[in-house]
């Protein structure tokens, strides 16, 4: 059973949209549309409330080793979004996971060591009408990531948010904490949102 196959399992439900790997990184990225979250239901699948959109076949692939020694686990990336977020030419196209199939290939190919907290510039803007150009690679926010990593070979489970070059300089210049706080004030969700205004 492949990973796809695995998340449909494991969430309950075929994804809506399934994005196949390029031919260069076996990397797929699968999007599963929002469904209501109920005690019982929680214990047989992983309901979300939210448009869920995952990667499946990165974390076959190992992380470059830290340069301070540090653990670097293998991963797959998710982003989770309040409905599904539409684009391209005919608005159809999945959003979230045409971007997480973009950085997966960028962190790939030019070998980049990637864990929560840490940013990666993507050099320009996701649309003209949105401020955010950068990700935060962050914790999964409301789900059981240990039953869901069980469906490949990854260590950890990076939730995607997308950030402005603003709140990246401020990430730089003083911590990933403080941008985090400034969050907190703002009531910023921990969600696929490329249309909020930045909080610096």
């Amino acid at each position: 059973m492949n990973s796809v196959a695995k998340y449909a399992a494991v969430f309950g439900r075929a994804p809506v949209v399934v994005r196949g790997p390029d031919e260069d990184w076996q990397v797929a990225v699968c999007t599963f549309a929002p469904q209501k979250r109920s005690f019982w239901k929680s214990l047989l699948h992983v309901a979300h409330d939210q448009s869920v959109s995952i990667t499946a076949g990165m974390s076959d692939y190992p992380m470059p080793d830290d340069p301070n020694g540090m653990w670097a686990p293998r991963v797959e990336l998710m982003s989770v979004s309040d409905t599904l977020v539409g684009g391209g030419p005919a608005g159809k196209d999945d959003v979230p996971s045409a971007i997480l199939q973009m950085i997966a290939r960028d962190v790939l190919e030019q070998r980049r060591l990637v864990g929560f907290g840490h940013t990666l510039d993507l050099g320009e803007k996701f649309a003209s009408n949105s401020a955010m150009s950068a990700v935060l690679f962050a914790l999964p926010a409301n789900m059981d990531d240990k039953r869901v990593r069980t469906c490949t070979r990854a260590q950890e489970l990076l939730n995607v948010m997308p950030i402005s070059a603003r709140e990246l300089a401020l990430v730089r210049s003083d911590s990933v904490e403080a941008l985090l706080d400034r969050f907190e004030r703002a009531g910023v969700a921990p969600v696929f949102d490329i249309l909020r205004p930045s909080v610096v």
